[in-house]
């Protein structure tokens, strides 16, 4: 049976440079900081992408909600939100966005919380 999901030691260049169709990638960069997907930082001359491969069956099934969520909210509110573009690679989801400029929402709440009132 094929697995649905990424192992670290994949061939992930060859994977994201089919999904950029063939865009020049000036770097790309593991991010190690995940536990639940293999993450990849990856800058072209068109910005800057996050792609995320799922690391087992449940983060294969959390990232086609992530992406049908991510979807559904466009143009529903104010914030700019990211557009979570679906992939797959012989059956295997993963997921592709473009950077957003800006500050991150975590980082916004954190700062929340240090303030004293």
């Amino acid at each position: 049976m094929m697995k649905s999901f990424f192992s670290t030691n994949e061939n992930f260049d060859d994977i994201i440079q089919k999904a950029l169709h063939n865009t020049k990638i000036n770097s790309m960069k593991l991010i190690t900081t995940g536990w639940t997907n293999v993450v990849y930082e990856v800058k072209t001359d068109e910005g800057n992408y996050f792609f995320r491969f799922p690391r087992d069956d449940f983060w294969n099934r959390t990232i086609v909600k992530d992406c049908q969520f991510a979807n559904f909210i466009q143009r529903k509110t104010k914030f700019n939100t990211v557009k979570l573009k679906l992939f797959n690679d012989n059956k295997r989801n993963f997921s592709v966005h473009k950077k957003i400029d800006g500050v991150a929402l975590a980082e916004k709440a954190n700062d929340l919380s240090r303030r004293r009132y």
